[in-house]
Formats: C-alpha cells, structure tokens, sequence
C-alpha cells in the first residue's frame, strides 16, 4: 500500500481508451501486414467469428 492508498491494476480496456490511437493507420499497418505474409494485396481476407453450437454433451 502506498501513501497514496491501495494500487489497482489498470484494465486493458482502460490502456486502449487513453491511448491517442487511429483506426485507419491501424487498419493500413494490419492489411500491409497481411499482405506481405498471406499473399496478394489486392485479395480479400475474410474472417467469421460466427460458430456453430453444438446440441447434446456427447464428445465426438
């Protein structure tokens, strides 16, 4: 404990909020990068986050 009181942990969500960021020079620094290490930079990368939930408990 400090003079000040208890510390806490600072949360990932609160680092990104204060950070001066933009979403465009992060979004050219991501394609440059994918296109260097996938392929074409004229392709189209495509990514689902959907899944499909499973019925039952049986493993297999």
């Amino acid at each position: 404990m400090s003079a000040r009181g208890p510390r806490r942990a600072v949360t990932d969500p609160e680092v990104l909020s204060a950070a001066s960021w933009s979403a465009d020079a992060l979004l050219s620094e991501v394609r440059a990068d994918v296109a260097e290490h996938v392929g074409n930079p004229a392709a189209t990368l495509v990514l689902d986050d959907t899944q499909v939930q499973k019925k039952g408990d049986q493993v297999g």
